[in-house]
């Protein structure tokens, strides 16, 4: 792999003085909050509710228990974090419930070769709310390691 990026992600992070912060961004009531409203910004739900409405049929396709939820093969710290070398690029949008950018910036601090990037007028899914700004981050970095590291 040459480079890394990660977009609307949480990366899932387990160190405990992540975790507690984070958990704090959820209050007890997030769980039951409507899951358009967790997952997409509120310029995307009130600006375009067709692409709105066709996210949530998408979702609840992919989505047919939460028994399948997908476990992590790794566990993800901090200190591992810090071991990669290759470039990453961290994108997120300004509305992002599950990571916003105080959370990026924390782990791009970890990172060794990190650029950092937040979509505006997105939340967890920029790539499909500002899929233009997105794509154009997401080339460019790639332009800049298309050949291994810059």
């Amino acid at each position: 792999m040459r480079s890394l990026t990660v977009s609307g992600s949480a990366m899932g992070v387990q160190d405990a003085e992540y975790a507690e912060p984070a958990a704090a961004l959820q209050p007890d009531p997030f769980g039951d909050m409507p899951v358009d409203f967790k997952e997409l910004g509120p310029s995307y739900r009130g600006g375009d509710r067709d692409g709105a409405a066709a996210w949530l049929e998408i979702h609840e396709r992919a989505r047919t228990s939460a028994a399948f939820a997908q476990s992590l093969a790794n566990t993800i710290t901090r200190s591992a974090l810090e071991t990669l070398t290759l470039p990453v690029q961290l994108i997120t949008g300004d509305a992002d419930l599950y990571s916003p950018p105080s959370v990026m910036r924390l782990h791009a601090g970890h990172l060794r070769d990190v650029g950092t990037h937040v979509v505006r007028e997105a939340g967890h899914n920029p790539h499909r709310e500002q899929p233009a700004a997105w794509n154009r981050l997401l080339i460019a970095f790639l332009r800049r390691h298309r050949g291994g590291r810059s």
